[in-house]
């Protein structure tokens, strides 16, 4: 019909035709406006839409161009209605429009619609993709996702810059659930970084229906898809869910689905769900009668096993103890799923297990009948350890799921052998000689965390859940772990293992029996090692070890033993060591200086090793002695203690493996903060210019756990005491010292500086300090004197030795320190937050001088700063007792300020002018941004002059000059604000009685406005660092004018009063409504008419 009417208009005259075209149009944008406006059903609405649209592209690839014309002329002009639902359609309709236009150019006829009439559409919907209306955002996500796979040509640059894909992934993050919810079903992944936006929504979206929406698309996926960190990820977001229901549908679309190896002979795909059990051979009757008894001889082909078991094959799980537990939990989840597939969710356990074992398809799973295929030689490493894994945790999975005892013996007998032949399983393993390509067989070489030793791990977690009745089997259980102990190849995680059990199943409330045992390995050990290197080097046969247990283990032995060859013994010597040293104090002395020797090596177990044993010397005799012990013979006692200088190497070191890296940055910290409570603290800045570095390099980056432990680190220790502080300070100008002087490829030029300034900066807040023991007590102006004349170094050596290279200083060193006895601040920590300011001072000092391959040059310098600044603010001190002694960033800023003008061409210039710029300075009096401002104003000539090459510095302080002026009108603002709030009260006590109201609002004083103060946030330009964000809290009034009897005009027209009175009424939205759908006479009407009616 459309088409014959138009037809009848195209024979139409030359003349006539326009203005029938005209009429045409005109008729079908009335008809197409009832659409649009959702006058009619939903179904019509898209028929009548979907049509017109196929309609107006098969006219244009006629040559007829005017249907297309109107419809892109109609969504143009209706785009921007107030209607959300006219909004709505008209994207709607766009949508129908692209899509139609899709297709392939066939020759002599053009299918695909042409760039500028798609340009036209495809803007309508970016336009719209902003609306304020979550309907209309959802309706552009659902129009676009028909082309969002279509190529784009060059001449296209609308989509080219914003595709459809990137506005479907966009609609992911809306705030409206619809959208993300429409979204998450639209998407197309065609490449793993798209999966990154649905494995969040998966993970972390706050409805569950959207959650369950990307998992059935991730669910279409197949798993190999994925990244080893997206899947882990995935699990990690999804393993833990609270909702049944979603539980339940989670696990059964991603994990089932995706755990079925693609070797798997199953014919569970021709079955029925539940109905998973097919029978190979003719079964009595009666056999089916007793289920429970005879379950175990069927033989089941469903699969499930073999599927679950190919779910490892994508999942870690011998890493780290989080991907253990996670592979674990996973596993959990999967065998729940898998006895609802098999209908045995509510039957004894025992059926689901023997179903299981007896699966008829590949990999098949362990149990009593076939263990030992854990030994067979044509496994690789990898699948054996899986194998052990699987087997575990399936016998984990009894134990918890078991009903009573009963239960989970009958399901233990079923797949595990008796606990004496388990243990020869273990033993058999022991001797396994596994292939090269998985196990290094280099002697020297510390067996850490290697593939065959994760086996034998979960292989001795196996027995822990077998019967302990057995007598026997006991006994060779505990030798067995005993001959673990004594064998020198096995990793510390097997070794902890056998500790654990020794003491949980067989030493139980006997802890010197315990004791004494180890002390007999111990010795059997080291004497087997001695004897074995002893036969070594003199070529003879080794001596076996002798039958009854030594007990003549003394210092002797030890000390011979720690200047071993092989690391695994020095290891073992120092850790007997250790042991000995916590009981002995003439031990422990003997014995640090050896293992300062083994803290030099360049094996980083050994090292590992030494740190666990002085820290634990430290918790028994204290930082002080320990570090005197270590000093011994060691050089100049100036220098700070021997074993903090070999840690902060480490630290800075850019060839330490993470494990170290994570030892040393606990140990160090722990330190730090102990020693935070003691008056010797030379040696403190140098360790925090250390951490800072090492937490902002751009190799912390890959250490998660190295930044998670220094970021807890700082955010307590900024919190103990100003002490802390002040040593942050002054850790700042040690690193601006060693940017300095650091050449190209130092550590100290690799750091995120930005980053670190702000640390400091917040690390100094006075906020910080709401429960410190010290916050009354207030050293700013003394310390940060000191540290800008002498630096923090010779300030700190002067401090603690009181002795001077001058006349004058010795006399100047000894009034500083009676007077800082005197108000006992090395007792009460009152120079935290200048500390800091001290810190960032000897971070520079290290910047400086740094060579071209120093750690100082790989910090994140920017974060490094953005800690010292955010530690120096006031909000961190809002509950000290010695708030009012102000802030320590003024002082901060007279210091940066003057180093940066009297080292203009300093190489951390730039660093510097942007610490200055990131200053809150709203914590600053009037008077020090006065000086502040006066002072940029006297340089700023000379600074930018020789700056000319580094636009950066000009643009720094041309910040640091908005900031100022900002920070000045503000507290004029402020102050004029309180003035003026002071003298309204005192006029309004006395105004208020001339001040008469009407009756009815007499006793309703309440119901007018309310005198208010509106707090209104003035955000500043965050200037350098994004997580430095100042905000200042400005305390405005809204005054209410009281209608005055009879209109005259009181005294107090101008003034608050407190009576206030009633505003005029707001029309309630019914009364709105009402008088559109009826009539508006009354708003223009004549009033007499009313009052005749």
């Amino acid at each position: 019909m459309l088409q014959a009417a138009f037809n009848k208009v195209e024979e139409q005259s030359t003349a006539d035709k326009p203005r029938f075209k005209t009429i045409f149009f005109e008729k079908i944008q009335y008809r197409l406006c009832f659409m649009v406006e959702a006058l009619t059903s939903f179904d019509s609405r898209i028929r009548v839409l979907r049509f017109l649209a196929r309609f107006s592209l098969n006219q244009w690839r006629k040559g007829i161009t005017d249907f297309i014309n109107f419809a892109v002329k109609f969504c143009e002009e209706l785009s921007c209605c107030e209607d959300a639902v006219v909004r709505q359609n008209i994207c709607t309709f766009t949508g129908f429009l692209l899509g139609e236009g899709r297709g392939q150019d066939v020759i002599g006829t053009a299918r695909v619609l042409s760039v500028p009439l798609r340009q036209s559409l495809y803007s309508i919907l970016l336009d719209r993709q902003l609306d304020k209306s979550g309907a209309v955002r959802r309706e552009v996500i659902l129009s676009l996702a028909v082309i969002q796979d279509d190529e784009i040509p060059n001449d296209f640059p609308e989509a080219l810059e914003r595709s459809p894909k990137d506005v479907i992934l966009m609609g992911l993050r809306d705030s409206v659930a619809d959208c993300r919810l429409t979204a998450a079903y639209a998407i197309n992944v065609v490449v793993p970084e798209h999966a990154d936006f649905l494995i969040e929504i998966a993970s972390s979206d706050p409805v569950p229906n959207v959650r369950a929406a990307a998992i059935r698309q991730l669910a279409k996926l197949p798993l190999t898809f994925f990244t080893e960190q997206q899947r882990m990820d995935l699990l990690r977001g999804v393993i833990f869910e609270d909702e049944l229901r979603f539980h339940k549908l989670l696990f059964k679309m991603l994990f089932i689905t995706y755990s079925y190896p693609n070797g798997c002979h199953s014919s569970i795909d021709n079955k029925k769900e539940g109905t998973g059990v097919e029978h190979k051979e003719e079964i009595d009757e009666s056999a089916i009668m007793n289920l429970s008894q005879n379950l175990r001889d069927l033989k089941t082909d469903h699969g499930y096993g073999s599927a679950a078991q190919g779910l490892l094959t994508v999942l870690d799980f011998c890493d780290d103890p989080e991907a253990e537990q996670l592979a674990r939990s996973s596993l959990f989840v999967v065998f729940d799923v898998i006895r609802e597939k098999l209908q045995m969710e509510h039957s004894h356990l025992t059926h689901f297990v023997s179903s299981f074992v007896n699966d008829n398809t590949f990999p098949e799973v362990l149990s009593t009948h076939n263990y030992g295929t854990l030994l067979d030689r044509s496994l690789s490493g990898t699948d054996q350890a899986q194998y052990a894994f699987f087997w575990r945790t399936l016998i984990e999975y009894c134990s918890n799921r078991a009903e009573d005892e009963v239960d989970l013996r009958e399901c233990v007998h079923m797949l595990a052998p008796p606990l004496t032949e388990m243990c020869g399983l273990v033993q058999k393993w022991t001797s396994y000689e596994p292939s090269t390509d998985i196990y290094c067989c280099d002697e020297g070489a510390a067996q850490i965390c290697d593939i065959h030793q994760v086996a034998i791990l979960h292989l001795l977690g196996i027995l822990r859940h077998l019967d302990h009745t057995d007598h026997m089997g006991m006994t060779e259980w505990r030798c067995l772990l005993l001959l673990l102990l004594r064998d020198r190849v096995w990793s510390k995680e097997i070794t902890d293992c056998a500790m654990v059990d020794l003491a949980e199943f067989f030493f139980d409330e006997k802890p010197e029996q315990f004791l004494a045992t180890l002390y007999d390995v111990i010795a059997e050990a080291i004497v087997a090692d001695s004897n074995h290197s002893f036969a070594k080097e003199n070529n003879g046969p080794a001596t076996s070890p002798p039958k009854k247990p030594r007990r003549s283990l003394d210092l002797r032995q030890i000390s011979a033993c720690l200047t071993s060859r092989g690391s695994q013994m020095r290891i073992w010597a120092l850790e007997a060591a250790g042991i000995l040293g916590t009981l002995d104090l003439d031990i422990a002395r003997s014995v640090l200086s050896g293992a300062m020797e083994a803290l030099r090596s360049d094996e980083e177990p050994l090292k590992m090793s030494v740190i666990d044993v002085v820290t634990d010397l430290i918790a028994v005799y204290g930082c002080t002695d320990v570090f005197i012990w270590c000093h011994d013979g060691a050089g100049d006692s100036d220098s700070g203690p021997v074993f903090i200088n070999e840690l902060i190497d480490i630290v800075m070191s850019k060839t330490t493996g993470p494990p170290l890296c994570l030892k040393t940055c606990e140990c160090l910290a722990k330190i730090v903060l102990l020693e935070s409570f003691s008056s010797d603290e030379h040696y403190l800045v140098e360790a925090l210019v250390a951490l800072i570095s090492r937490m902002f390099h751009s190799l912390t980056s890959k250490l998660p756990n190295v930044k998670n432990c220094l970021e807890r680190f700082f955010a307590m220790y900024a919190a103990v005491s100003r002490k802390n502080q002040l040593l942050i300070v002054a850790a700042f100008h040690e690193l601006m010292s060693q940017i300095r002087t650091a050449s190209e490829d130092d550590f100290i030029l690799r750091i995120d500086i930005a980053a670190a300034l702000n640390l400091i900066v917040g690390s100094t807040t006075k906020a910080l300090l709401k429960n410190a023991p010290d916050k009354k007590m207030s050293v700013i102006d003394v310390v940060t004197d000191l540290i800008a004349v002498y630096g923090c170094t010779d300030v700190f050596i002067w401090c603690h030795d009181g002795a001077g290279d001058s006349e004058a200083g010795p006399v100047f060193i000894n009034e500083l320190i009676d007077i800082v006895m005197s108000k006992c601040i090395f007792y009460y920590f009152g120079k935290n937050q200048l500390l800091i300011v001290a810190a960032f001072h000897e971070l520079m000092s290290q910047i400086r001088t740094a060579s071209e391959d120093d750690f100082i040059l790989r910090i994140d310098i920017a974060a490094a700063l953005n800690l010292i600044v955010g530690s120096t603010t006031k909000a961190l001190l809002k509950n000290a007792p010695d708030k009012k002694d102000g802030s320590v960033q003024p002082n901060f800023m007279r210091e940066v300020l003057q180093y940066a003008v009297e080292h203009r061409n300093d190489t951390c210039a730039l660093l510097y002018w942007e610490t200055a710029a990131a200053l809150d300075l709203d914590e600053f009096p009037l008077d020090d941004l006065k000086q502040t401002q006066q002072t940029v104003a006297d340089n700023f000539e000379v600074v930018t002059a020789i700056a000319t090459a580094k636009n950066k510095i000009t643009s720094e302080i041309q910040r640091l000059m908005r900031n100022v002026e900002h920070a000045m009108s503000t507290y004029s603002a402020r102050a004029a604000a309180k003035s003026k709030c002071d003298s309204l009260f005192q006029e309004a006590e006395g105004d208020d009685r001339l001040t008469e109201l009407r009756e009815k609002f007499a006793h309703t004083p309440g119901r007018g406005r309310r005198l208010f103060y509106k707090r209104e946030k003035i955000h500043a330009t965050t200037l350098g660092w994004p997580n430095n964000t100042i905000s200042t809290e400005i305390c405005m009034m809204g005054f209410s004018i009281p209608a005055v009897t009879n209109s005259l005009i009181t005294p107090v027209q101008n003034r608050t009063v407190t009576p206030v009175t009633r505003t005029r009424p707001v029309l309630a939205r019914s009364a709105k409504a009402a008088a559109t759908n009826t009539t508006r006479r009354w708003l223009f009407g004549n009033n007499d008419e009313d009052d005749s009616s």
